[in-house]
């Protein structure tokens, strides 16, 4: 009796962690989302700072920990979620960051009124719009 007591208990323990409220934040941009910034640049201090935080690494949720959670195209290169974690986090409010990140994928170039200026999509390319090249596109004005 007693060990289906302590199993009841322990049950109930992990029910209200999995039912505890956390506070997620999807970060999304282009390149300067993917972030560039070099963690052997970053002091010892600004390092300690990034605490009670979770970073999604496209299967589960790890803690961040700078030059160790690859956070950028390299493990050794972080963005904006450094400094936003170091200020939202805290103990009694961990925080959980989905971040995405599209680099050189230009928008502007290529929109016009709900419409694409150039013609169509250029094999292989790699940005959100389908057009040729950026000096092709203003030549035909805006």
């Amino acid at each position: 009796m007693k060990v289906i007591s302590f199993l009841i208990l322990v049950w109930l323990q992990c029910a209200s962690l999995w039912a505890a409220e956390v506070d997620v934040y999807l970060m999304a941009g282009q390149s300067n989302m993917q972030g560039l910034g070099k963690v052997d640049q970053l002091s010892p201090q600004r390092i300690d700072r990034v605490q009670h935080c979770y970073y999604w690494n496209g299967s589960a949720f790890e803690v961040l920990i700078p030059g160790e959670t690859k956070t950028s195209r390299s493990v050794a290169e972080f963005g904006p979620e450094l400094g936003f974690a170091s200020v939202m986090a805290t103990s009694e409010r961990p925080v959980y960051l989905v971040k995405y990140f599209a680099s050189g994928m230009p928008l502007h170039h290529g929109w016009h009124g709900g419409t694409w200026l150039g013609g169509p999509a250029v094999p292989g390319r790699t940005n959100f719009y389908p057009g040729g090249s950026v000096p092709k596109l203003l030549q035909k004005g805006s």
